[in-house]
């Protein structure tokens, strides 16, 4: 019937039987509707004179300043941003390290803590209006690098 001996054997049952008989095949799944999962991002604007200062405070400072900013962008909100254990740990900052950077970020004067405390899920305020107000490298450029520099 099909040419081919392997095909005749396999197929030649169900060439013989009607569609009625035939076993029931599986409906194709609908597909899901809306837009594409994408991957999580930082929305900005985030001024690199703050990346650099977080930078420059050295330690955990910067690993921090990303989680905060991350978090303002996700929530879309201009006021005091909480930080929890869920997005600390999905962004790879430990407990200590969320701390110590917390510390090194209002030593730097970038944020300013709202609430929270041991224990606690810290609450801030970013400080990104006040970045002129700042004391800064004093050599009126931003820092990139060791050895690069951005100017004004």
């Amino acid at each position: 019937m099909w040419g081919v001996p392997f095909m005749d054997e396999l197929l030649g049952s169900y060439a013989a039987k009607s569609a009625a008989e035939l076993p029931p095949q599986p409906h194709p799944k609908k597909p899901k509707s809306g837009r594409p999962k994408r991957e999580p991002f930082l929305k900005g604007p985030i001024p690199l004179a703050w990346l650099a200062r977080a930078h420059e405070a050295g330690g955990a400072a910067l690993a921090v300043g990303l989680v905060l900013w991350f978090v303002r962008g996700v929530s879309g909100k201009a006021g005091p941003v909480r930080i929890g254990a869920s997005v600390r740990k999905r962004l790879g900052v430990s407990p200590d390290q969320g701390r110590r950077g917390l510390q090194l970020l209002e030593g730097a004067g970038l944020v300013y803590r709202v609430k929270g405390g041991r224990g606690r899920c810290a609450v801030v305020e970013l400080r990104s209006d006040r970045l002129a107000a700042l004391p800064s490298r004093g050599d009126g450029a931003v820092a990139l690098h060791r050895h690069q520099t951005l100017d004004h």
